[in-house]
């Protein structure tokens, strides 16, 4: 019998939002760049094992954790412990099924008044609707308006270090102290869930996502393709962050043809500096 290579594994959600984490962080502290992130976020999002999600990130220097690669053992020539006890577990049962078959012969009928009947209620309730979550919105003034207000239920307040918003895959991925030394990443869809395990900080600086103009935001989320010269390109993704002086918002835009271009504006909604895509 030929060894299983780990490798083949299927990869859970979970396992492609911590790449997706693990890729964001290495694009926020320079290790990629603009289109290699966005080209391993995309093959991460389609990933099918373990294995394509560990050679996007095998070269990077992690600060979120990732599933081990090589999880599983490969099979050997020796049949395991269980696999023993399930061939005994199945010889047992056979021999029981016989054993019982070979009695009915012998036993006499049974009388059709000992039988009890049971009945089966039939006013079973027919109106029962199935819970459906709402639809993750990230390009319109109340789906972040309905983001921000569930950063705030969730943590408390409205303070972060980072927020990227991939408003076409509709998720977010947020960074926030957890402590005054640790950050933790967060990973949102119908809401927020860690990933990875919290990391040092580097004293960044923090937003407030309270303080962000949503209406501005998004028109001009909705008119950048056209402000970057990006022909039928969409906002890939929208990054949130203190640049240093001031809270700072990015809005990159790419087409089809990785045409590609973004703009960088304040909180308030002012344009600061465009960078058009150029031939």
């Amino acid at each position: 019998m030929s060894n299983r290579r780990s490798g083949g594994l299927r990869a859970r959600d979970t396992d492609r939002n911590a790449a997706v984490a693990a890729l964001d962080n290495a694009y926020a502290d320079g290790q990629l760049g603009y289109e290699e992130h966005s080209s391993r976020v995309s093959a991460a999002r389609g990933a099918k094992t373990l294995h394509d999600l560990h050679a996007l990130t095998s070269d990077l220097q992690l600060t979120v954790g990732m599933p081990a690669p090589d999880p599983v053992h490969p099979a050997t020539g020796r049949a395991r412990p269980w696999v023993l006890i399930g061939v005994v577990a199945a010889a047992v049962a056979a021999g029981a099924l016989l054993y019982v078959l070979s009695r009915g012969n012998d036993q006499p009928a049974a009388s059709t008044s000992e039988h009890t009947s049971v009945s089966v209620p039939t006013n079973l309730p027919t109106d029962v609707s199935p819970i459906v979550a709402p639809p993750v919105v990230l390009d319109t003034a109340d789906g972040l308006r309905s983001f921000i207000d569930q950063y705030r239920d969730r943590f408390g307040e409205t303070t972060s270090v980072r927020v990227l918003i991939y408003p076409q895959d509709r998720y977010a991925s947020v960074r926030r102290y957890v402590d005054e030394r640790r950050t933790q990443d967060f990973s949102y869809r119908a809401g927020f869930e860690p990933s990875g395990t919290p990391s040092g900080s580097d004293g960044a600086a923090q937003v407030d996502l309270a303080a962000l103009n949503v209406d501005a935001l998004v028109a001009l989320m909705s008119n950048a393709p056209a402000t970057v010269a990006v022909q039928d390109g969409t906002v890939s993704h929208v990054v949130l962050e203190h640049d240093g002086t001031a809270p700072s918002v990015s809005i990159y835009v790419r087409n089809e043809y990785d045409e590609s271009g973004f703009l960088e504006v304040n909180f308030a909604g002012d344009v600061l500096r465009v960078y058009p895509f150029r031939n």
